[in-house]
Order: C-alpha cells, then sequence, then structure tokens
C-alpha cells in the first residue's frame, strides 16, 4: 500500500511489482485518478478513498463517486475499497463510524450499479483502546507483566474482529493492537 501521495514517479512499474494487490491513496494522492489509467489483469487494487486522516465522514455519494470514477480502470472483481492508510490516530468511535460508512457507501453504490464482486477491508492499524496504551506504559516501568499486556491485546484485537464483523467488512483485519506505534515496533 501507498501512502500520502501520488504514485506518478513509480508508475506503472508500481502495479508490475510481484504483489497480488496493490493499495494506493486517492485521498491525499489524488492525482492518481489521472496517474493510473490501467491496472494489469493479475493485480488487484486496494482503493483508498475513506481519509484516516480526519474525522470528516465521507458520504455514501463520495465513496459512490469514486467507485464510478475507477470503474473503467479496474474491474470490481479486483478492486477493494478501504481507507487510505490506518486508522489509528482517530477516536475509536469515529474510526468505527468510517468503516461503517465505507461500507455503507460501498454496499450502496453496488445496488445502483447492478453488479458484484468489490470486497470491503481496512488498512493499518486501528486506534487502541486508552487502557491498552496505559498497559503499554506499565508494562515498560516493570509495574506489568508481559503476558497481561498480550492479554489485553488478544481483547482488544477480538473486539475489532467482532466490530468488522458486524459492519460487514467482507475481508477483516487484526487491527495490530500487538503494535506500540510505528517506531518502537521496529
Amino acid at each position: 500500500y501507498t501512502y500520502f501521495d501520488a504514485i506518478a514517479g513509480v508508475y506503472p512499474a508500481f502495479l508490475k511489482l510481484p504483489f497480488q494487490v496493490s493499495g494506493i491513496d486517492y485521498v491525499m494522492g489524488k492525482a492518481n485518478w489521472d496517474v493510473v489509467v490501467d491496472v494489469p489483469s493479475d493485480v488487484s487494487l486496494g482503493l483508498g478513498v475513506v481519509n484516516a486522516r480526519n474525522t470528516r465522514m465521507e458520504t455514501e455519494e463520495e465513496i459512490g463517486e469514486a467507485l464510478r470514477r475507477i470503474a473503467p480502470v479496474v474491474p470490481q472483481d479486483r478492486l477493494y475499497i478501504n481507507p487510505n492508510c490506518g486508522l489509528e490516530f482517530l477516536p475509536r468511535d469515529t474510526a468505527y463510524q468510517k468503516l461503517v460508512r465505507m461500507v455503507e457507501g460501498s454496499k450502496k453504490a453496488l445496488e445502483v450499479a447492478e453488479c458484484a464482486g468489490l470486497l470491503s477491508t481496512s488498512v493499518g492499524s486501528f486506534p487502541k483502546p486508552p487502557e491498552l496504551q496505559a498497559a503499554r506504559n506499565k508494562m515498560l516501568r516493570g509495574e506489568l507483566g508481559r503476558d497481561e499486556l498480550e492479554q489485553m491485546e488478544r481483547e482488544a484485537t477480538a473486539f475489532w474482529i467482532h466490530a468488522q464483523e458486524d459492519m460487514g467488512l467482507d475481508i477483516l483485519v487484526d487491527g495490530e493492537m500487538d503494535r506500540g506505534d510505528m517506531v518502537t515496533y521496529f
């Protein structure tokens, strides 16, 4: 997946890399609408059209328009709709509602178009519950054991798995509850 910019400098080579799915950010990389004019027949496209970096809720119409716009470039059976990047910096309820809206918007667009095959998913990390963040700090200070932290991570992961099932996402992700942040994790 690409985040935060257009892929003009690496297109079309990017889509020829040995991956089955190439995810592209169409929110921050608005130029991608003009750059990506063809997708190889053996590649599926992750259409990052829900902005994971702000709390503004996309409308069903905006989501539908993105699907209509990409339709000439890649068939829906090779298309995944998802946020443009991880949702981890949003409030949990906002992240949840953005995913719900994404599913609702894509389903409405499919009903109008009378076609099937579009799959919905997410990318990256989901927001961690405050108690998990606090527990991670306690562990670093030696006030909490690793086993206890891992149990809390499993519970937070289970929350997001069930939430994605409830909202109707087609492909579930774990939300990276075991990742403290993008710096110390690696």
